[in-house]
């Protein structure tokens, strides 16, 4: 059986922190290490880890605070499986989450040998503070190639977050772990993604596995909008030449690079709605941004979300 490691990167989140690593120790998958990173929390997180008697759980304490970035990379570092799932410190794995998603991996899937696949992922059941559950994000095809996904997520037609992608930890390590400069936010996508191009096929398991928690942790605000949309400008820039080597026509790059800028102004701006200010920060966001509005998807995209995100979602850093 090949280890699987669950890495959980934490800062000041003890409460949340304890369902997850509970949920990451109940797999059923057997060979498996859970490592926690604490980015020098101030809370009683340290303690609550000394506690917990388990042989697979790992604790890496960070001194001083590495930021995000470098909390993730703490992780990975230290990763001693072979596969890698990174889990918010406030999201919770369903306890066969991990033998599904390693199963393609190790053994293949429909006469696909397993190193051709880079990926497996699932949609994720969305709770909000108190666990409730609000939408279950979009599935995909059993397979499809790394390209093929990252074209139908940034069309907003695929539902991976940030707990529910399993790599290959040396695929993780190749494409030089999390760049957090560069792709601030999004450098998990960063990362799992240029893992994936690495490999011919990536694989969805069509059932949520996974509880991805969201919850007003930070205030929306326009600055956070260029921020988003700078730190996308990034990573599509060094995602399209590999997009293309799997056959993504150049017409269908320019419509994805203006859908995926539009999707994520639009996830950072719908949870300000009904907020105080929330009308005049839209129109200087529409007046700012207005080449991602000015399109029919993100008219789509508003009557078709704004149910499930107008008033509890707020979108997060993650430790």
């Amino acid at each position: 059986m090949s280890k699987v490691t669950i890495a959980i990167p934490t800062r000041n989140r003890r409460h949340y922190l304890a369902m997850a690593v509970s949920s990451a120790l109940t797999q059923t998958h057997a060979d498996l290490e859970v490592l926690v990173s604490d980015n020098a929390s101030s809370d009683d997180t340290l303690m609550y880890l000394r506690e917990v008697a388990d042989p697979r759980l790992v604790i890496l304490q960070q001194s001083t605070d590495i930021g995000m970035a470098g909390n993730f990379n703490a992780c990975l570092r230290h990763a001693t499986g072979e596969f890698f799932l990174m889990l918010s410190d406030d999201d919770l794995l369903e306890s066969t989450a991990v033998e599904s998603l390693v199963t393609p991996l190790i053994y293949g899937l429909n006469k696909i040998l397993p190193e051709k696949i880079g990926i497996c992922w699932c949609p994720c059941a969305i709770i909000n503070s108190t666990g409730e559950t609000q939408w279950i994000t979009d599935s995909g095809p059993e397979i499809e190639s790394p390209a093929a996904l990252i074209v139908a997520l940034w069309n907003g037609n695929r539902g991976p977050r940030f707990s529910s992608v399993m790599v290959r930890t040396a695929d993780a390590l190749a494409v030089g772990g999390y760049h957090g400069k560069r792709y601030g936010d999004l450098c998990d996508m960063g990362n799992w993604a240029a893992a994936a191009l690495r490999h011919e096929y990536a694989v969805c398991i069509g059932q949520p596995l996974v509880r991805y928690r969201t919850h007003a942790a930070s205030t929306t605000r326009s600055a956070a909008c260029r921020d988003w949309q700078r730190w996308g400008e990034s990573l599509f820039d060094d995602l399209q030449n590999a997009l293309r080597r799997y056959g993504v026509k150049d017409r269908t790059i320019r419509s994805l690079r203006r859908n995926m800028l539009a999707n994520l102004t639009v996830t950072v701006l719908l949870p300000s709605m009904g907020q105080p200010g929330w009308i005049k920060e839209m129109l200087c966001e529409v007046l700012h941004a207005w080449r991602y509005f000015l399109t029919l998807y993100v008219v789509r995209r508003l009557f078709s979300e704004f149910w499930k995100l107008a008033g509890f979602w707020q979108p997060r850093r993650q430790a």
